[in-house]
């Protein structure tokens, strides 16, 4: 399960246009953290885990809140510039935590 995060963390942000730099300021961790997320050796707090979602621009279930194999994100993701956009949700399902 780390490991599933860990991968999609690592391609929605790298999607996004962000650096593991950008990602870790936007988050308030160390590029350090970010990669030990991306390699499934940590998981990131919930309180991280929603900074996240915020930082790259998807809902928190889509990263941390789905089981099974990793797959490409769901097709309703759609690129906007720099940042991705999810059509359909808002801050509610992030403050809620999914």
């Amino acid at each position: 399960m780390k490991l599933e995060q860990g991968r999609r963390i690592r391609f929605l942000r790298v999607a996004a246009g962000l650096s593991i730099r950008d990602l870790a300021r936007a988050v308030g961790t160390t590029p350090g953290a970010v990669s030990h997320w991306e390699t499934g050796r940590f998981v990131p707090r919930r309180d991280r885990q929603i900074a996240i979602a915020r930082a790259i621009g998807v809902p928190w279930v889509d990263i941390f809140g789905l089981q099974g194999e990793f797959a490409d994100p769901p097709t309703w993701f759609a690129q906007s510039g720099n940042r991705l956009q999810a059509s359909g949700y808002d801050d509610a399902i992030l403050q809620a935590g999914g």
